[in-house]
């Protein structure tokens, strides 16, 4: 379910970083790192979280999931 809800918004991100899942009694945890364009405002960034992140637990009963803004290395400043 996972992977299929990142395919439907695939368009809103750069990069998957990669996936943790964890369940703990009658819960699912779900922690999601994406990559994406450095040229965005945070606050775009935060909407799309914030609607990936509700679209997520919906489908998923008892859930909570975590969307971590991430990045590939950083070269900026080396030569």
């Amino acid at each position: 379910m996972v992977v299929k809800e990142l395919a439907e918004h695939f368009h809103n991100y750069e990069q998957l970083h990669g996936i943790k899942l964890r369940r703990s009694g009658g819960s699912v945890y779900v922690g999601i790192f994406l990559e994406f364009r450095e040229e965005l405002q945070m606050c775009v960034v935060q909407d799309t979280i914030d609607r990936m992140k509700i679209s997520r637990e919906t489908k998923i009963p008892q859930s909570s999931v975590n969307i971590i803004p991430t990045s590939g290395r950083c070269n900026r400043g080396r030569s």
